[in-house]
C-alpha cells in the first residue's frame, strides 16, 4: 500500500508524532510535504498550524493575522510571546506597538479552537495591548492547558508584592471563560496575583486536574487562603503545587487538604519555600485528623467530613521549618521527599509519628564534611526508618531552587 493511499485519520495521526520540540524543523518538514501533491498539502496545512507559536515582535506577526481567519481553525496549542525588548528609547514607537496590538487582537479573535496556551510575558512594564485584552475572551473560550510565565532580566524582584495587570488579567479571563474546561493551570509570575484573581480561580475553575503557582501566591493572598472554604475543583484535583509562595501558609495547606475543601482526592503535593517569618504558627482552622477507613469517599456528602480518609500517593517538602512540617506532615501520606530540610528536624517528625501511612521517604544524599552530630543525626534517622518499616533513600534533587541559597 502506498502512503496516499493510508485513511486521512492514520496520515494526520502519523503527522502528530513529528516531533513538536523542535518547532522549526517540524515547520520545514510541513511546508516540504505541502509541495509533495494537493492531497497532502491539505492534510499538511493542518497540521502545520496545529502549533502555533506567535511573537509579537516577530516579523510574520502580520502575515498570520492576515491568514488567521484562514488558520485559525485548525490552531490547537499557541506559544504567545509578549516579550519586548525595551532597552532602545521609543521601544514602542520603533515596534509600532499600536498596529501589532491590532494585528494580534485580530488574529486571536480567528483562534477559537485552542485547547493549549502558554504566554511569555515581561514583570516590570506595562505593555498597552488593549485590543488584544479584549479578544482574549473568544481565545480562551474552551482551553484545557494553559501556563501563564512572567520573565525579567533579574529575579530579585520576585518579593516586591507588586502585581502585572495582564497576567492578572489573562487567568481571570481563562478561568471565567474556561473554567468547565480547564484541566491544567500553571502560573510562574515574578510579581504576585491579586486576592481577586486567586478567588476567580478557586470560584470557576472546577475541572482543575493540576494546579501549580510558583511565585504567585503573596501575603496578599494569605488570608483568603485561610478560609474555610470550598475550591471549586475539589473534585477533581489532583496535584497541587506551591513553589516559593509567602502567603503558602502551611496550616492552611494542610487544613485545606485534610478537610477536602481543596481537593478531596488528592495525588500528589509539592510545598517549597512556602510561608512568611510573620505567620502564625498554628493553623487557621481545625485541621481534620485522618482516620482509617473504609468509606467510599465518593458517597461522603458535600459537607466537609469530620474524618480525613485521603491518603497523598507522593508529596516533596522542601526547605520548611519545623512547625511548618509538623502541621503538614499530619497528611497520611504514602511517598514522600523531603529536601532542603536538616535531617534533625526529620528525625523529630517520625519520632513524634507524623507522616502516617508513610512507606517509602527519600532525602537528599549528605555532601561535604560530615560532623559527629551529622553521622549521629543519619544514623538516628535510618533506626527510625527501621522502627517505623519505611523504605529510605538518598537521592532527591530539589524540586523548585527558589530559595535564598544562604
Amino acid at each position: 500500500m502506498r502512503f496516499l493511499d493510508l485513511p486521512e485519520d492514520i496520515i494526520t495521526e502519523i503527522f502528530t508524532q513529528i516531533d513538536q520540540e523542535w518547532y522549526s524543523d517540524r515547520i520545514a518538514a510541513f511546508y516540504s510535504l505541502r509541495l509533495v501533491c494537493k492531497s497532502l498539502a491539505t492534510l499538511a496545512e493542518a497540521s502545520v498550524f496545529s502549533s502555533l507559536l506567535v511573537r509579537l515582535e516577530g516579523a510574520n506577526l502580520s502575515g498570520l493575522s492576515t491568514r488567521s481567519s484562514e488558520i485559525g481553525k485548525h490552531v490547537k496549542k499557541l506559544d504567545l510571546d509578549l516579550v519586548v525588548d525595551t532597552s532602545e528609547k521609543d521601544w514602542a514607537e520603533k515596534l509600532q506597538l499600536p498596529q501589532r496590538d491590532q494585528q494580534l487582537a485580530f488574529l486571536l479573535s480567528n483562534l477559537t479552537s485552542i485547547r493549549d496556551i502558554t504566554v511569555h510575558l515581561l514583570c516590570n512594564i506595562s505593555i498597552p495591548l488593549d485590543k488584544t485584552r479584549s479578544a482574549l475572551t473568544s481565545a480562551l473560550g474552551q482551553i484545557q492547558y494553559a501556563s501563564i510565565l512572567e520573565s525579567t532580566e533579574s529575579r530579585v524582584e520576585r518579593t516586591t508584592g507588586t502585581t502585572n495587570l495582564l497576567t492578572d488579567t489573562l487567568i481571570s479571563t481563562l478561568v471565567r471563560c474556561s473554567g468547565e474546561t480547564l484541566l491544567s493551570l500553571s502560573v510562574d509570575s515574578i510579581n504576585c496575583i491579586q486576592p481577586t484573581t486567586f478567588v476567580a480561580v478557586r470560584e470557576h475553575a472546577s475541572q482543575l486536574r493540576a494546579l501549580v503557582f510558583r511565585f504567585s501566591i503573596g501575603v496578599n493572598i494569605r488570608d483568603i487562603l485561610s478560609q474555610q472554604v470550598p475550591w471549586a475543583c475539589r473534585e477533581t484535583l489532583e496535584h497541587l503545587a506551591l513553589h516559593c509562595c509567602r502567603g503558602g501558609h502551611a496550616g492552611a495547606i494542610a487544613c485545606g487538604i485534610s478537610s477536602g475543601l481543596w481537593a478531596k482526592r488528592l495525588k500528589t503535593l509539592e510545598v517549597s519555600a512556602c510561608g512568611d517569618p510573620g505567620d502564625m504558627t498554628e493553623p487557621p482552622y481545625s485541621l481534620v485528623p485522618y482516620e482509617r477507613t473504609n468509606i467510599d469517599r465518593r458517597e461522603v456528602s458535600q459537607d466537609p467530613p469530620q474524618t480525613n480518609t485521603n491518603i497523598l500517593g507522593v508529596v516533596h517538602y522542601e526547605h520548611e521549618s519545623l512547625w511548618e512540617l509538623q502541621l503538614l506532615g499530619r497528611l497520611p501520606v504514602k511517598r514522600a521527599t523531603m529536601t532542603q530540610i536538616p535531617r534533625a528536624t526529620i528525625n523529630e517528625l517520625l519520632e513524634q509519628g507524623l507522616l502516617p501511612e508513610l512507606q517509602q521517604l527519600n532525602i537528599a544524599k549528605p555532601v561535604g564534611h560530615l560532623s559527629p552530630a551529622d553521622i549521629a543525626d543519619n544514623e538516628q534517622f535510618e533506626r527510625n526508618c527501621a522502627r517505623r518499616d519505611i523504605q529510605n533513600y538518598s537521592n532527591a534533587e530539589d524540586v523548585a531552587q527558589c530559595y535564598s541559597s544562604d
